[in-house]
């Protein structure tokens, strides 16, 4: 199975490096490198601060590949999550990983490139000043802001 951000596509060759992994019997899953749709200062800024704690949890964005009955035994997707409940759910996936034994690959020599739709709305900078660092990123991600979110991504008044 594959998941991928309704707001992001893949390169030409990412199926096929999906494939490659995928057919191996230790294949949990796992996910890509994922880069804007253009840069900017602020932009590379705003991923850089997002980086960090992905780096340090071992998690990626924007696309995930599973096997439907790893997808099953961890309970798909929390619906109840506000955001990042693909994050989420690569978390559960790696812990099950462990479980069974089997790893997540991020796929690095392709890639997703994602739109830069929230920052063509609200500003390059937008990012970087309402987070401001890698720990607060990661307490948005954990799902401890979800009323911050809410008002300064979601519900942004200009």
């Amino acid at each position: 199975m594959i998941t991928i951000d309704a707001d992001s596509w893949m390169s030409k060759g990412v199926l096929a490096e999906i494939y490659r992994y995928a057919n191996n019997p230790n294949a949990l899953g796992g996910g890509i490198r994922i880069k804007p749709e253009r840069l900017s200062l602020g932009i590379a800024v705003g991923y850089g601060m997002m980086l960090v704690p992905a780096f340090f949890l071992g998690l990626s964005f924007g696309l995930y590949w599973f096997k439907k009955s790893d997808f099953d035994a961890i309970g798909g997707f929390d619906e109840r999550r506000h955001i990042a409940e693909d994050v989420d759910f690569l978390r559960r996936l790696k812990l099950h990983g462990r479980k069974t034994r089997r790893r997540h690959k991020i796929i690095s020599l392709e890639s997703v490139t994602t739109s830069c739709r929230r920052f063509d709305e609200f500003g390059d900078w937008h990012f970087v000043r309402i987070f401001g660092n890698p720990f607060r990123i990661y307490r948005a991600i954990s799902g401890e802001e979800r009323e911050y979110l809410d008002k300064n991504w979601y519900e942004v008044k200009r």
